[in-house]
């Protein structure tokens, strides 16, 4: 789970989102215009640019991620299809430990919990890249979990429909396994969402 979020656009950019704390629901409130789902729409943008391995806006990032076991910390700062500095930290969720290092990279040096790698590609996130490393797994998987919803037309009827909650929607939810991941890929709308 994303727990907070910040984004500050480079000097020709005028976006800025304040630092957010994120919890299990969220609600956001403004007047119209106000930046809602240009917030939203950065969240899903950033995490699709992870998981496709594709740039991304230019600016300065900051999210912490919440997983079983971990909090991670992702700095970001890059512009122009370029990553000019890139920090991913670790620490057991809970803890008083201070953050393990495990992606330090800038434009011209890539290091992975303190080890030099090779030069790769410039333009696309190390989390992508390194994503099948043990440490990093968790971070790209929450990444991958994070779905698009569209705030117009078909899109926000069918989330705000209500939908009743079978015996058999329950049950994969007290299921063994991968039952909330089932749950989770049927993208269920909103009411049943918040029942489970």
């Amino acid at each position: 789970m994303i727990s907070s979020f910040y984004y500050n656009g480079q000097s020709s950019d005028e976006w800025e989102f304040q630092d957010t704390k994120l919890n299990g629901v969220n609600l956001l409130v403004g007047a119209s215009g106000s930046g809602k789902t240009r917030y939203l729409n950065s969240i899903f943008n950033i995490s699709s640019s992870v998981v496709q391995g594709q740039p991304f806006r230019s600016g300065h990032w900051e999210l912490t991620v919440k997983t079983d076991e971990y909090e991670y910390l992702w700095k970001y700062d890059g512009g122009e299809n370029q990553i000019q500095r890139e920090i991913v930290a670790r620490k057991r969720i809970d803890s008083q430990e201070e953050f393990e290092n495990l992606i330090d990279r800038t434009s011209a040096t890539f290091s992975f919990c303190g080890d030099k790698l090779p030069r790769l590609h410039s333009d696309t996130s190390g989390i992508t890249l390194i994503r099948e490393e043990e440490k990093i797994t968790p971070l790209y998987d929450t990444f991958s979990k994070l779905q698009r919803r569209r705030f117009h037309d078909e899109g926000l009827r069918d989330a705000l429909r209500l939908q009743d909650v079978s015996q058999e929607l329950s049950n994969l939810s007290h299921s063994e396994g991968d039952g909330i991941l089932t749950l989770w890929k049927q993208q269920l709308p909103i009411s049943a969402k918040l029942f489970f």
